[in-house]
């Protein structure tokens, strides 16, 4: 399924301001958009992984990067802290 910018619904921001829970938003949009083509419904499973991730956001729980690079750099960081904790 492709899909323009001019597409995205409201709330969704382009990739460079991309958090997980905008993925999440943007997931059960696709979906949603598709079931209405296909007749597919999402899993409860799926809906309450929405919530959840949309709470998360609300409560501040959510970390932005401005980069890719940015979101690499730091998973790399908390895996070197981690395994120095080991």
């Amino acid at each position: 399924m492709a899909i323009t910018i001019d597409q995205l619904p409201y709330g969704i921001p382009t990739a460079n301001k991309l958090t997980l829970p905008h993925i999440g938003k943007f997931i059960g949009w696709a979906i949603s958009r598709r079931s209405n083509d296909n007749d597919e419904i999402p899993t409860q499973y799926l809906l309450d992984s929405l919530k959840k991730s949309e709470a998360d956001e609300k409560a501040g729980r959510v970390i932005s990067f401005a980069t890719g690079k940015d979101a690499l750099d730091y998973l790399d960081a908390k895996i070197a802290n981690d395994k120095r904790n080991r």
